[in-house]
């Protein structure tokens, strides 16, 4: 009896442990990525978007090549799923993209209020790709959490600005990506998916600058009232 007390008060012990842990990861992650919106918002102002994303690739890229260093090598990076990476690579850079556009259009607080319905589509997406199991309970929260991210959207009902239809975007494509993930989670590490993740979006924007000419980028000066949202005929020129 006192063995399996002991046992029982270690794992609890253990349990705790791993709890804060991945509790403070949440909170380190969040407070990351609050200051990576607040540059963005500002560097945004005069730099394109497709530039943002490059450094953000890049940057993470650098860091985790540390990582990679101390976690085994390049042997980590052999996987036998490269078109699930690849299909996660391109729903984690529009989302990402399309997150950074829909700053840079309308105010963050709308921006992060709309992306954080991406739960709501991973539910959805859940279903089909899955095979999760919803009950009517969970669709009529569904159903009203869809509501509450039209309004903030679209608050009047009449029009739905490009930042709006970005933030939307960036959602959809942000569920597909934890969707991703589940699948790749299975056979594949932690640092396997970050790196080639970050490896592939790096040489496709490094790719995408130099096939539109970096140095000759034109920038969009939103000095005046940068918190409006652009109507749709004047954000050709977010990406370029």
């Amino acid at each position: 009896m006192r063995f399996q007390s002991r046992n029982k008060q270690k794992l609890t012990r253990v349990g705790i442990e791993s709890d804060f842990r991945a509790i403070s990861i949440l909170f380190v992650s969040l407070l990351c990525m609050a200051v990576i919106t607040g540059l963005v918002k500002f560097v945004s102002a005069k730099e394109p978007v497709s530039e943002i994303l490059f450094f953000r690739f890049a940057g993470s890229l650098v860091l985790l090549s540390f990582v990679l260093r101390r976690s085994g090598g390049v042997s980590l990076l052999r996987t036998t799923q490269p078109l699930q990476h690849f299909i996660r690579t391109v729903c984690g850079m529009l989302s990402i993209g399309l997150y950074f556009l829909s700053i840079r259009s309308i105010p963050i607080a709308d921006a992060t209020a709309i992306s954080f319905s991406a739960p709501l589509f991973v539910l959805v997406f859940a279903v089909p790709l899955l095979g999760e199991q919803v009950s009517i309970r969970q669709w009529f929260m569904v159903f009203l959490g869809f509501c509450g991210m039209l309004l903030i959207a679209s608050p009047t009902g009449h029009h739905f600005g490009i930042g709006s239809i970005a933030a939307i975007g960036s959602a959809v494509f942000g569920a597909m990506v934890s969707i991703w993930l589940r699948r790749l989670s299975f056979r594949e590490s932690v640092i396997t998916i970050a790196v080639l993740y970050n490896t592939t979006g790096t040489l496709i924007l490094l790719c995408w600058l130099l096939f539109t000419d970096w140095t000759d980028t034109p920038r969009v000066d939103r000095r005046v009232n940068p918190l409006r949202e652009l109507p749709y005929e004047k954000t050709t020129d977010l990406f370029t």
